[in-house]
């Protein structure tokens, strides 16, 4: 999991993990392939299957070390992990779980690699002329909570480009339709991305190798999974709730390719 706590020296490692990735795969992140997402986390990165049906989100975690970034060998260590849990799970522990909203995690993020970085599904499911620029930044987002102990966790950052600026997006993926926890998850977590601004900006242009510069208000986006007015073309329920609390929704359903459909979730005509 990538942590990204108050503390400013674990959000300079992890930009620093960003530049050295980027740097390693000589192309903007995110990186690797169909099969393998590389996530910058501090000190290290995160080798891990963005199959939306096998193992999604699970791979392992490698650290910086003073020799060369061996990414195949990282990449055959995680097949390897992968097949001793198999073999545990075949006899009987039960060692991972796969849920619906990694599941979704991955696709998202397969579909970002795919696309040079940009977040062609959810782009177009949003169904707006012209489609909204969407570029995926870095997803499992732990950050310290304000009060008390523990942490929260952002499903996926993204920043979206509009008429020459930048704009930060906290995206969250849940298959429970729990409006009232999943908006004060989405707002802690943009209000995280706003109060350090300035580091989420360096993070991007570790991460691209170009210049940002991103709008103090993060934008707030909720992705769920459709209901059957959803599954019929019609507008989600909660479209005009999400709407007046100024958070973009969105619904998504299983394809039978094994990924994803996701649509828009426009208010309601009157």
């Amino acid at each position: 999991m990538t942590t990204i706590p108050t503390d400013a020296k674990q959000i300079e490692s992890l930009i620093a993990s960003a530049e050295l990735l980027r740097q390693a795969v000589g192309r903007p992140l995110p990186a690797f392939d169909a099969q393998t997402y590389l996530r910058p986390v501090p000190r290290g990165c995160s080798v891990l299957s963005v199959d939306p049906v096998n193992r999604p989100q699970q791979g392992v975690t490698k650290s910086w070390g003073r020799g060369p970034v061996m990414i195949q060998k990282w990449i055959g260590d995680r097949d390897d992990a992968f097949k001793r849990r198999r073999s545990q799970e075949e006899a009987g522990d039960r060692v991972t779980r796969t849920t619906p909203e990694k599941s979704l995690q991955s696709f998202l993020v397969g579909d970002a690699i795919a696309h040079g970085g940009w977040m062609q599904a959810l782009m177009a499911g949003c169904n707006e002329s012209p489609q909204p620029r969407l570029r995926f930044l870095i997803d499992e987002v732990a950050f310290r909570k304000i009060e008390g102990d523990g942490k929260d966790v952002l499903d996926l950052m993204a920043i979206r480009e509009q008429a020459g600026t930048h704009v930060m997006v906290a995206i969250e993926l849940k298959s429970a339709r729990q409006l009232s926890r999943i908006t004060n998850q989405v707002n802690t977590a943009a209000g995280f991305m706003e109060r350090n601004r300035a580091g989420m900006e360096r993070l991007a242009e570790a991460s691209w190798g170009e210049q940002i510069r991103l709008a103090d208000q993060a934008e707030r986006w909720i992705v769920w999974k459709a209901n059957k007015a959803g599954r019929h073309g019609d507008a989600d329920p909660q479209a005009d709730v999400c709407r007046a609390k100024g958070i973009r929704l969105a619904t998504y359903e299983k394809a039978k390719s094994g990924g994803f459909i996701l649509h828009a979730a426009a208010p309601r005509k009157t």
